[in-house]
């Protein structure tokens, strides 16, 4: 009887007497842009079921695939750009990837120094 004070005489062919029928069904989930590796989005309700228990939670934990030249940095994204000496005291106009699989210009119009996030123009 499992435990439960009563004996099954006639399995049910769907879920051959365990309660519960196995079937996947899709979920959608909204990451937010900027949601960082390693967060977690928990659906209530979603998990495992089982007759007679509270109904199990989905987990689904935020990995973050690797870029050729982008790097994330907390909430800023790095890259890095090689300049000739002529580029360097002169200015210089660049495109450059973005995280959103466009491309951002990069610009200066004097002798380079550190690039500030002020100075991408979209």
């Amino acid at each position: 009887c499992g435990g439960r004070g009563w004996v099954v005489s006639h399995e049910c062919p769907a879920c051959s007497g365990r309660g519960t029928v196995h079937r996947g069904h899709a979920v959608n989930v909204t990451v937010e842009p900027g949601t960082a590796a390693g967060s977690k989005i928990v659906l209530r309700g979603e998990g495992h079921q089982h007759p007679g228990a509270k109904d199990g939670d989905l987990i689904i934990t935020i990995q973050q695939k690797s870029h050729p030249t982008l790097v994330r940095h907390g909430d800023d994204v790095h890259t890095e750009l090689r300049l000739s000496l002529r580029e360097a005291l002169l200015g210089f106009r660049r495109s450059v990837p973005a995280p959103d699989g466009g491309v951002a210009e990069v610009a200066r119009d004097e002798a380079a120094g550190p690039i500030s996030m002020g100075e991408v123009m979209r």
